[in-house]
């Protein structure tokens, strides 16, 4: 356990890749019932619990569907269980510290601001990391790296609202 926390914190800080991670589909399981949860528990101050879950379970929706595809047109594909754990590994992570912050700079001290803050660069850090797993993934350039991970930002934006738009009529 102590060693999987460790690569995961490894990716996050950009010095390891999806590949230190085993290619388990137990592992994966586990990410994804992990990034539900705290996916959930991350918008629940903003959202119903119904709500934050059909939230989390469309984004985790698109972002497994779009590292298949992604890997597949790159004949790849025998890399997904690996790249996508540690998408939402690197999440979780990520998604942990910021319901700390929360905790701390909301809740214990009321400090709106920095809170705001905070969660717009743990949104910049997510978005650095999913291009650092991309790039390690397809054998390729952070550049190419941050605009697959543009591509994915985009695409869950787009698909949530359409399912939105699809709840609302």
């Amino acid at each position: 356990m102590q060693s999987l926390i460790r690569a995961l914190w490894y990716i996050c800080v950009l010095r390891d890749g999806p590949q230190q991670l085993p290619a388990s589909k137990f592992l994966l399981q586990w990410m994804i019932v992990l990034h539900l949860l705290l996916g959930t528990l991350y918008s629940l101050p903003f959202s119903s619990l119904a709500s934050s879950l059909h939230h989390e379970l469309a984004l985790l929706l698109v972002s497994l569907g779009f590292v298949a595809i992604l890997l597949l047109l790159n004949r790849h594909s025998e890399r997904f269980n690996q790249t996508a754990a540690a998408l939402l590994g690197a999440d979780v992570v990520i998604s942990g510290i910021g319901l700390v912050l929360y905790v701390v700079l909301l809740l214990g001290l009321d400090l709106t601001s920095l809170w705001e803050s905070a969660n717009v660069l743990l949104m910049i850090w997510s978005y650095l990391v999913a291009a650092h797993v991309f790039r390690h993934a397809l054998d390729s350039s952070f550049a190419l790296g941050l605009l697959l991970s543009f591509l994915l930002l985009l695409s869950s934006v787009l698909f949530l609202l359409v399912v939105q738009e699809l709840i609302l009529v």
